[in-house]
């Protein structure tokens, strides 16, 4: 069976259409009684209760076929399959932002270097020794604006700085005045 994180192909990477494709045609083929398809599904079973078959059962028996543990898997290696550095950071930065642990985990298993020198990824991934070694050459960077948005609250409180977004009221920058009640 394959790794676990799936990232290789034997010959040429199929896109996720056709992967969907052959389940749909798998699906079809099994309604209509096909023998093939039954034993396919008798080889591979997808689940082992007697209830009706669902699309992502015949996803599961074409992951499975391929090597796949699962369909989620066998879907990440093939999005994942010749991408160049950039697009897997972007892939990462969507996966994190989705909290999609599994594909963060995989890309981060494929490509260990891959949020090295990117400080804003180095904070979402808790990267502590990455996070402290960006502070220490560039300590502005723990409030820098970073792209289009402001820099939120994320770098961990073991960093021992408060983040405060530059888009923040002034009256947030400072420190508080105890002696103030906030307005009823």
């Amino acid at each position: 069976m394959t790794e676990d994180t799936g990232m290789l192909f034997s010959g040429p990477t199929p896109s996720i259409d056709d992967l969907r494709r052959e389940a749909r045609r798998l699906h079809k083929s099994y309604d209509a009684g096909d023998r093939g398809a039954r034993e396919r599904l008798r080889e591979l079973p997808p689940r082992s209760d007697d209830r009706a078959l669902k699309r992502a059962d015949f996803l599961q028996v074409v992951a499975r076929e391929r090597g796949f543990e699962s369909w989620p898997k066998l879907k990440l290696a093939a999005e994942s399959q010749g991408l160049d550095r950039a697009a897997k950071i972007q892939r990462l930065k969507i996966a994190l932002f989705h909290g999609q642990m599994p594909v963060v985990q995989a890309l981060l298993a494929e490509t260990p270097d891959l949020a090295e020198g990117l400080f804003g990824l180095q904070c979402a991934l808790a990267d502590l020794p990455g996070v402290r070694a960006a502070l220490a050459q560039a300590p502005q960077l723990a409030t820098e604006r970073l792209g289009r948005a402001a820099r939120s609250c994320i770098l961990p409180s073991r960093v021992g700085i408060t983040c405060i977004p530059s888009c923040a009221p002034r009256r947030w920058r400072s420190p508080p005045c105890w002696s103030h009640r906030a307005p009823m």
